[in-house]
């Protein structure tokens, strides 16, 4: 390659750096990068929030409990999720409001001796000898006894009574930024 057309390619890469320096690139990336990163500290997904989780069993939970963990949740972003669960009796006792879909021998469903002796199912359905799932509709637990029956007492369970969450104050982590 000459001199003279070394100097010229070499001159035109020179000059299209001087019209954009690489300082100015690197700035307007870094103004971007800026820009996304503060967004995303004002408006955290909520993936970014700290979790707790609580899990009471056997009814080993009480109003005054639940009131004091709750109340003990620091100010600032939170999250409260509360599902409830219920007791496997109590579904299959709901289930026996509904038409039966299985035959049982009489008695199942009381108490004492009689129900270690009755109540057992006389014939298994055809889906669960050719072990397809249940049909939908209907009841949704299947038993191959009858513990209970319409009449069986409900158990304790879930939550009772009157639940009422409330928001003290709702403020946004950029309302307490400009507050500053």
């Amino acid at each position: 390659m000459k001199r003279h057309t070394f100097v010229k390619n070499t001159s035109a890469a020179g000059l299209l750096a001087l019209i954009t320096p690489y300082g100015v690139v690197q700035r307007f990336a870094q103004e971007v990068s800026d820009k996304a990163i503060e967004e995303e500290f004002l408006n955290p997904p909520v993936s970014a929030f700290a979790q707790c989780w609580y899990h009471w069993m056997n009814g080993n939970v009480s109003k005054e409990g639940i009131t004091l963990d709750l109340e003990a949740i620091k100010a600032g972003t939170n999250e409260v999720e509360i599902q409830v669960t219920n007791l496997w009796p109590n579904r299959l006792i709901g289930d026996e409001q509904l038409p039966p879909e299985n035959k049982y021998t009489p008695g199942g469903g009381a108490s004492g001796f009689a129900s270690l002796s009755n109540g057992a199912i006389e014939q298994l359905p055809d889906w669960y000898k050719q072990g397809k799932p249940k049909p939908t509709g209907g009841r949704v637990t299947f038993t191959t006894w009858q513990h209970y029956n319409k009449a069986s007492p409900l158990l304790e369970s879930g939550l009772m009574g009157l639940v009422v969450l409330l928001t003290a104050i709702q403020k946004s982590i950029a309302e307490s930024v400009a507050a500053q």
